[in-house]
């Protein structure tokens, strides 16, 4: 039988393809908060700071502490779930200078 997967890329192949599109990235953060995907959330948050210059340069633009960023993005699976039922109480979330979004 045909291994069928190999025609298919990762998750991480694709951010790294598309990080320059921030709609995409959007895009794809929305749906793996949508999905409850604690793993690919944590891969989009790195890849957008890593968009806007990295984690000082991003806490600097953010008035985050770097260290509380780093924090962040090596968070436990417990704390982003926690994070995403955050959201889904919001039911909806604006990033960016978007329009809110239903998650």
């Amino acid at each position: 039988m045909k291994d069928r997967t190999k025609n298919f890329r990762n998750f991480d192949n694709l951010i790294d393809e598309h990080l320059c599109d921030p709609e995409l990235l959007l895009l794809l953060l929305n749906d793996a908060i949508a999905h409850e995907d604690t793993d690919d959330v944590q891969k989009c948050f790195r890849s957008i700071v890593h968009d806007h210059g990295g984690i000082s340069r991003f806490a600097w633009k953010s008035g985050i502490d770097p260290k509380d960023l780093n924090n962040i993005l090596n968070s436990s699976e417990k704390d982003l779930k926690t994070l995403l039922k955050l959201f889904h109480a919001f039911g909806e979330i604006t990033i960016g200078d978007k329009k809110k979004q239903r998650v």
